[in-house]
Formats: C-alpha cells, sequence, structure tokens
C-alpha cells in the first residue's frame, strides 16, 4: 500500500491516521512492542494538534510534538520533503488496505482486521464501501466460519461497524479541539486593541459543551469592516469562504472554519446573550419577555407599548432589565434555570479556583501495569501541582497484569508506596496512595483483596466488555463497591467522546449505593470522557451523592484538564459542597474512614 501525499495539502488527521497504519503493520508482522506504542502515542498527538504539522516541519519544530522521536521524525521529514516513506511504503505494501480502514473501528485490532481480509474480498477504497462489506459478511453469517470467530463476536462485529458508520458523518468537535483553535484566534484579535475592545467565543463552546459544532466568536468593535479585514493578517488564515461588512467565515490552514460577527458596544451584550443560546433558553426567555410586553432579540429588548428599543453592553443589565438574575452560560439549557433567575436563587457553581486537588493521576512508575503507563515521574506531577496551588494528589497508577503473582504485585506497591512518601516528605506535600483497578465482568476486581490494605482508597472502574445489559452492568458495578477501600467509582458511563457511546446501567440504583457507602462518583476530567454526563451530574447533585474530579492525567502536562472537569460540574449544577476536591486534607482523610 504506497503512501504517497501532497506536502501542501496533508492535514494532520492524514499523518496520525498514517502512523496508526504503521503501528497496525507492525502488530500484524509481531514487531516490536515499543515500536508500536511509539507509533500510536505519536499519532495521538498529532491528532490533537491545532497548529498544521507541515507548519512545524517547515519551521524545523517537529522536536517540539511529544513522542515525536528522532526515528518517526526521520521518516516524517523524508515524507513531507519526498512526498512519500521508503520505510513506510515498505512496511505498508503487503497488507490490504482496508485492513487500514477497518481498525478506524473501535473494537477491531489489526490481527482481526488482516485476517478478515485474508478470507474475504473488500474493496480497496471507500471507507463506507468497506465498513458495509463488514457489516454484509456478518448479516450473511460468514465471519463465523473462521477458525477463532463464532456468532457472538460475528453480532459484535456488525454492531461496532455499524455504530461506526452512523459516526462517519460529520462530527462534532470536543471542546478542547474547539477552544484550542478559538482562544489564539480570540488573543490575534484582542492585540488590536484600537479596533478591538472585546472578543468572546459564542454557542455551545461558550455553554462549554463536551462537543460543538462550530466555532463562533463575537467581537465588540466601532470598526466592523477593518475587523473583517483583520482576519487575512492571521497566521493561519488560508482564505475567506464568506466575508461583509460586519462578519465573515474564515478558513484557516489546519481546515477549521471560523465564524466572526461584529457588534458595536452599545449593544455587546444582547448580541452575547443572543448567540450563545441555548434555543431552548431563548425560547423560553422570549416567551417570559413577552408576557411582560417585551421582545428580545441580538439588537437588544423592544418595549411593545412604546416600541423603544433599549440596548445593552453586558449581559447582566439584559438579564436584569427581565427581572432577572445573571445566568451562567453552562446553565442556559431550560432546565429550571430562568425560574431560579425570577426568584434570585441560581446555585452557587463551583469554580476552578474551589478545587485543592486531583484524585486521578498516573505517574511512571512502571508496576507492570494491565494499561497505559503514566509519562511524568512523581516529582514532575507535584511539581506541576504546586504551580496549580493545589493541597494533595491522588496516584492512581492503573493496576498491575494479571499474571503477576500476589507476592510480586505487593513488592511492587511497597516499592512503589517508598517512592511516594519519599517524594511527599521531600516536597512537603500530601500524596494519596492509591490504584485504579479494573472491575473484571462478574463484578470482582484485578487485584487480590489482601493487598487492598496497600493503598489509602482505590478506585474502581469498567475498562472491557461494555455490552452488558443494563442490569449486568449494574450488579457488576455494585458488586465492585462492595469491596474495601474502594471509595470512587471512575468515568462511570466509560463513554469516549465521538468514538463510544457510554454504556446503560441504573444510574439512580448505583447513586444509592454510593451514597449509604460513603463514596464517591467521579467526574473525569478528560476532554476525551467528561464522564459523568452533566445530566447525571445534576442527578448526584440532587441525591446527595458526592463527586470528584479527576483528570485521568498520564502526563504533568494533562492536569491542566481539570477546567474541563469543572465546567462539566458547572454544567451539572455541582457547587463547592458537591464536589469532595473542595475540602480540607483533614475532612478527606476522616473520609476515607468512614
Amino acid at each position: 500500500m504506497p503512501f504517497k501525499i501532497d506536502p501542501k495539502n496533508v492535514d494532520n488527521q492524514q499523518i496520525a491516521w498514517l502512523l496508526r497504519a504503521i503501528a497496525a503493520a507492525y502488530t500484524i508482522k509481531n514487531g516490536p512492542y515499543f515500536k508500536i506504542v511509539a507509533y500510536n502515542n505519536a499519532a495521538d498527538e498529532i491528532e490533537h494538534l491545532t497548529t498544521p504539522i507541515t507548519y512545524l516541519w517547515q519551521q524545523n519544530r517537529l522536536d517540539e510534538i511529544p513522542n515525536v522521536g528522532q526515528h518517526i521524525k526521520k521518516h516524517l521529514d523524508e515524507l513531507f520533503r519526498t512526498g512519500q516513506s521508503k520505510h513506510f511504503n515498505r512496511l505498508l505494501g503487503d497488507i490490504h488496505p482496508a485492513v487500514f480502514i477497518l481498525i478506524k473501528v473501535p473494537g477491531i485490532g489489526a490481527k482481526t482486521a488482516d485476517k478478515l481480509t485474508k478470507h474475504f474480498k473488500f474493496p480497496k477504497k471507500s471507507e463506507e464501501k468497506i465498513i458495509k462489506t463488514l457489516i454484509s459478511l456478518a448479516k450473511q453469517a460468514k465471519i463465523q466460519q473462521i477458525a477463532g470467530f463464532k456468532a457472538k463476536s460475528q453480532e459484535r462485529l456488525a454492531k461496532l461497524a455499524a455504530e461506526y458508520l452512523a459516526d462517519i458523518s460529520p462530527k462534532r468537535f470536543l471542546l478542547s479541539e474547539a477552544l484550542e483553535v478559538a482562544e489564539p484566534f480570540i488573543s490575534f484579535l484582542q492585540q488590536h486593541q484600537d479596533l478591538i475592545k472585546e472578543a468572546v467565543v459564542l454557542g455551545s463552546l461558550r455553554r462549554r459543551l463536551p462537543t460543538v459544532g462550530d466555532i463562533d466568536i463575537a467581537a465588540k468593535t466601532n470598526k466592523p469592516d477593518q475587523v473583517v479585514k483583520l482576519c487575512s493578517k492571521y497566521p493561519f488564515f488560508k482564505e475567506y469562504e464568506t466575508a461583509g461588512s460586519n462578519k465573515a467565515r474564515i478558513v484557516l490552514t489546519n481546515g477549521y472554519r471560523i465564524d466572526l460577527v461584529t457588534s458595536p458596544a452599545f449593544k455587546f451584550g444582547s448580541l452575547l446573550q443572543h448567540l450563545t443560546g441555548s434555543k431552548f433558553h431563548n425560547i423560553a426567555l422570549r416567551e417570559r419577555a413577552l408576557e411582560k410586553g417585551y421582545s428580545v432579540s441580538e439588537h437588544g429588548i423592544k418595549d411593545l407599548r412604546t416600541k423603544k428599543l433599549h440596548h445593552f453592553d453586558n449581559e447582566v443589565d439584559f438579564y436584569k432589565f427581565l427581572g432577572l438574575q445573571w445566568i451562567p452560560p453552562e446553565l442556559r439549557e431550560n432546565k429550571g434555570e430562568i425560574e431560579l433567575a425570577e426568584r434570585f436563587k441560581l446555585p452557587q457553581l463551583i469554580d476552578k479556583n474551589d478545587v485543592l486537588g486531583d484524585f486521578h493521576i498516573h505517574s511512571d512508575f512502571d508496576i507492570s501495569t494491565s494499561h497505559d503507563l503514566g509519562r511524568s515521574g512523581l516529582k514532575d506531577l507535584v511539581i506541576k501541582a504546586k504551580n496549580l496551588k493545589y493541597h494533595f494528589l491522588a496516584v492512581t497508577d492503573h493496576n498491575p497484569k494479571k499474571a503477576l503473582a500476589s507476592d510480586q504485585k505487593a513488592g511492587l506497591f511497597k516499592k512503589r508506596n517508598r517512592l511516594i512518601d519519599k517524594v511527599s516528605q521531600q516536597f512537603d506535600f500530601c500524596l494519596f496512595k492509591s490504584l485504579e483497578v479494573d472491575i473484571n465482568p462478574d463484578g470482582s476486581l484485578a487485584i487480590e483483596k489482601n493487598l487492598l490494605d496497600l493503598f489509602d482508597f482505590i478506585i474502581v472502574a469498567v475498562h472491557s466488555r461494555f455490552d452488558m445489559s443494563s442490569s449486568a452492568m449494574t450488579d457488576r458495578i455494585i458488586k465492585a463497591l462492595a469491596y474495601p477501600k474502594v471509595k470512587i467509582l471512575a468515568h462511570p458511563t466509560g463513554r469516549i467522546l465521538n468514538k463510544r457511546k457510554g454504556f446503560e446501567a441504573d444510574w439512580p440504583k448505583i447513586f444509592k449505593v454510593i451514597k449509604k457507602r460513603s463514596q464517591a462518583i467521579e467526574i473525569n476530567a478528560s476532554p476525551y470522557r467528561l464522564d459523568l454526563p452533566d445530566d447525571l451530574v445534576r442527578l448526584a447533585v440532587k441525591t446527595g451523592v458526592k463527586m470528584t474530579i479527576g483528570t485521568d492525567a498520564h502526563a504533568d502536562k494533562d492536569m491542566d484538564w481539570m477546567k474541563f472537569g469543572v465546567w462539566n460540574a458547572r454544567r451539572g449544577w455541582a457547587g463547592p459542597d458537591d464536589i469532595i476536591n473542595t475540602w480540607s486534607i483533614e475532612k478527606l482523610k476522616k473520609w476515607l474512614k468512614k
């Protein structure tokens, strides 16, 4: 499968896909494990770059990309210079091209894809046709005829392929991706204070939804035409898709689009409120205004009796005019916020400054983990925590592989505990000894019960068999929560945004158990998860279930993800009292003993 590119037109997603193809080729050919990991890690980093990788290459800055080592850098350099890499083509040449489409389906590994393409005739091109071929083969019960496949695995493949096919349609951006595009552009605009007084993101991005459909930005200016022209000076500007006297849609060199709208200062608050949404919040607000004899729009609030149009340069005054408390953007979903704002009874929402620590951190201490190892040492994690003004961290590396004997695990845990104590003393910083432990399909934990006392507490999580029935998954989780030392249920629904839906479970029943046992449920702050979903956060708040926010950081830089967890908590109406990251160390220690 020779892979050729046009260096002028290739994007980050194509390069990430190519590196995953290389990792798959190494897997199929039983190549070195470290190379498989290296190429997958490099693909992860490049996939989420907002700067075009070709731009970094032109400036000789590939070294700035984490996990792109010299070996990969050399091949990328050849690729960008010549349009292809001899090494890549040599690895890919004898593998059916459909393999590299099939492995995009979550749950289908390289060797499975290779086996399928060797037994059946797949198209060489067209992602949609390749996936439809797999579904068709499964429906005809042909896959189960291959050695190693059964009817159940065939059914699973069909389900995974169908879900992926549905997801191929245009996707919403992750909140983090959209912000990485929007924030540098806003910084660029705000450098021109002679033209622009303020620039703010709009829509679902401002309301901090986990995924967003568009990147919309409002600029406060009295010179709209000059601001529209200014866009072309942005370093990553590619072209105008549309441009008017006071608004524009621009295309960036990385393929993202930004919709810019301008407004004079005197009615900026009205525009900001209208274009923040949500649609349902605005409809309810409009109906309330009509009852009072007003109509609302992006231009202001019009008195229907006098025909006078009232303008607002800020949102606080806009809501005040309607007799309402200002409503934080995260709450604007028409879920009762307007009724509470009318009584000035909106909840106090958690703020990032309330957070005193992180409950979900992975270090690079190798305990033969069953999953991915962290990439930062304990010292670097503590230094980062102190810079964030934290009081504590919980070190929650994944449990070791099951193949290790119990005494081997104990030895690794004790060695790790000594290191944690040493670093804690060196930096005079509180480090909790914890572990993220897999919940097996039968509800047992992937670690011996006699080893649990080596930890201050345990967090448990489902990492496999997401296709269980709701009742079976509920029983599985509740059984795991009964183990001693278990205090937190991590990334509870198992969802991965834009890739995997969360599994079903009886959450009210699980919440009841968690509350009774004085445990907590996690809001996973990874921008790829944001799990609990905000509707379940609100259910937890209503039922009095305590929550933690954990970044699930695998490197010190990932600890900056805390803001995403806080935003998700705010969307679920959570206040400081609902989140135990706000507790003092003394209070936490008492809770851990309950």
